[in-house]
This record gives structure tokens, sequence and C-alpha cells, in this order.
């Protein structure tokens, strides 16, 4: 088993971790930073139905958004060490937001 680098675990993805790009019909590629701590790589991100591999301890979630919804997704990782993580994260879509009066 790989020697661990302490307890597993990474902050909860802010709205500043979040990077946006427009796409063709109102979608929108969209970026969640993670930072990973502890464990021992490779680490296993899953990030609702998808599955990534990586031995980065910054890594980028990369997927498609669609419409004005928050959002609202759960990521886990796991450590080649076998301990696990999750942490659920809500960022409000920045196209949808009206600023206050």
């Amino acid at each position: 088993m790989p020697t661990s680098a302490g307890p597993l675990s990474f902050p909860v993805p802010q709205p500043w971790d979040a990077t946006w790009q427009a796409l063709p019909d109102g979608e929108y590629e969209v970026t969640i930073a993670i930072y990973i701590e502890g464990g021992a790589p490779p680490f296993t991100v899953h990030h609702d139905l998808d599955v990534f591999q990586t031995s980065e301890r910054e890594y980028g979630v990369v997927f498609v958004a669609r419409g004005c919804s928050a959002l609202i997704h759960t990521i886990t990782v796991e450590s080649a060490d076998g301990q696990s993580v999750s942490h659920e994260y809500y960022i409000p879509a920045p196209w949808c937001v009206t600023p206050s009066p």
C-alpha cells in the first residue's frame, strides 16, 4: 500500500474556485478547482456520475452546465492508501446572479 501523507481532505469548492467558458446553445464549460491534501496518489475523483484519475493534488474537474440553476454537486476523492472524503458544494451560476440594489 502507498505511503500516506496524512488524513485525506480537500476544502469545499467555493465560487472563486470555478471558471466559466461560454459554449454554443447557452451552455457553459465549468472548471472547479479542488485542492487535495493528505492521502496518497493516485487519486480517484468522483463528480456526480463522472470519474477521473489523477496524481495531481491541484485538480480541475471539468463539466458542462446548462440553464440558470445553481451548481449543486458532490465531489468524492479516494486516495491510493484507501482513504475517501466527500463534499457537496453550491456555486451560483454567475450569468444568472442579479446584483443587489
